[in-house]
């Protein structure tokens, strides 16, 4: 997209300020997005970015070719209270091609239950958003609970703004933490649908706000042993319960323009 397009909101939201003593991996940017926050039609959603997104296996950001995301050192600048306009259309212009890359293979599972329950695809037709916008260096489940809650704070209200302005047609919500904080934030009301999948036990559950169906499942498909034995069934859920079939996706059907 013509980087002048970017709504004022996500640019305002790209050059913010993270919430302090939160870890947030130096240099980084948030992550407005994974893919096209505004054109995709669907999205995932998970809690925060991986520090891996910025960092290579000693700690350094990632440079040159092997750059996934904005940073500090790309937009030429070392204080992040200098980032204007035209750093915040930069940034999501790296996050609208970040699958178009070398996007992380966590998202190769997430991916193919998108292709075949809906026939969406991230870099085309869907996106994935988190609750908290930053990666951090330790990991979500290393940081004390107090700096999650700040990072929480710092960014659902953030998110809940974007599914309201977005619309995405369909939601997926990978992960009980996940859909804890979802409901929390009075995004959608959780109503458990079939039976349980086992080892590793996954619950499945459908919520709807407005025009919007969200779906999710209670493992953890990338983290969570053995999760990912349970692909092809939540592929058949997404199927049964999205409430549109593929060809909607393909016509556009009138989502997004």
């Amino acid at each position: 997209m013509n980087e002048t397009d970017w709504p004022d909101y996500l640019i305002s939201r790209a050059i913010a300020q993270p919430p302090q003593d939160c870890f947030v991996v130096r240099g980084s940017t948030p992550v407005i997005a994974f893919g096209d926050p505004v054109h995709s039609l669907v999205a995932t959603l998970g809690i925060n970015p991986s520090s891996k997104e910025f960092l290579n296996r000693k700690g350094v950001l990632l440079e040159g070719d092997k750059r996934r995301l904005a940073t500090l050192q790309s937009l030429e600048t070392e204080n992040r209270g200098s980032l204007d306009t035209e750093d915040g259309k930069a940034i999501l212009n790296d996050c609208a091609e970040y699958f178009h890359n070398s996007p992380y293979q966590w998202f190769k599972p997430l991916n193919r239950v998108l292709s075949e329950g809906i026939g969406a695809s991230y870099g085309s037709t869907a996106c994935h958003l988190d609750l908290a916008q930053w990666a951090t260096d330790p990991v979500w489940r290393d940081l004390d609970l107090t700096v999650r809650m700040k990072l929480l704070d710092d960014g659902v209200g953030f998110l809940v703004n974007q599914l309201e302005r977005e619309q995405y047609r369909l939601v997926l919500v990978n992960g009980r933490t996940v859909m804890k904080e979802v409901e929390s934030a009075g995004i959608t009301s959780w109503k458990s649908v079939g039976s349980a999948l086992s080892d590793p036990t996954t619950d499945l559950y459908v919520g709807d706000s407005g025009n919007q169906r969200f779906l999710g499942w209670s493992c953890n498909l990338q983290s969570q042993p053995g999760a990912r034995r349970h692909i092809g069934a939540l592929i058949n859920f997404v199927k049964e319960f999205a409430g549109f079939s593929p060809l909607a996706l393909t016509n556009n059907n009138g989502v997004k323009s």
